[in-house]
C-alpha cells in the first residue's frame, strides 16, 4: 500500500512545472518483487522516468543489487547513500541490567526484632 501511495504522488507531481525539480528520498533497501505489484525499485524507475532526482539512504548489507543497475543507467539522476557510517548516531543499545547484589542489610532490623521476640517469648 505504501509502495502505490509513492507512486500516485510521483504521478500526480510531473517536473513539467519550468525549473520546479522534485526529489524523492527512499530510506529502504528493498528490492522484493512485492508479488507483481509495485516495489520500491519500480517506484525509483518511475520517479526517474518522470524527470525526479532520488537519493536512496540503506545499510551496506540490505541494499538490494536492483538499486545498483538503476543507478548505473542513471547515474546522474540517483544517489545511494550508506548509512553504516551514522550507525551509533541513529541506533542504541539497550544496557544489559545488572546482576543484582542481595545485601542483608534491608532485613537487618527484622532479624533483630525477630531474635529479640523468640528471646522474650521461647526462651524466659
Amino acid at each position: 500500500m505504501l509502495h502505490s501511495q509513492i507512486q500516485n504522488l510521483i504521478l500526480k507531481n510531473k517536473t513539467d512545472k519550468g525549473n520546479v525539480q522534485q526529489h524523492l528520498i527512499l530510506i529502504s533497501g528493498d528490492g522484493n518483487a512485492n508479488d507483481n505489484r509495485t516495489s520500491f525499485p519500480d517506484i525509483v524507475s518511475i520517479a526517474l522516468d518522470y524527470g525526479w532526482t532520488v537519493d536512496i539512504w540503506s545499510w551496506k548489507a540490505s541494499l538490494s543489487y536492483k538499486f545498483l543497475d538503476i543507478q548505473r543507467k542513471n547515474p546522474s539522476k540517483i544517489q545511494i547513500n550508506y548509512l553504516d557510517p551514522y550507525r551509533s548516531s541513529i541506533t542504541f543499545t539497550q544496557k544489559q541490567k545488572q546482576k543484582q547484589k542481595y545485601s542483608i542489610l534491608p532485613f537487618l532490623p527484622f532479624l533483630i526484632c525477630l531474635i529479640i521476640f523468640i528471646y522474650y517469648f521461647y526462651i524466659l
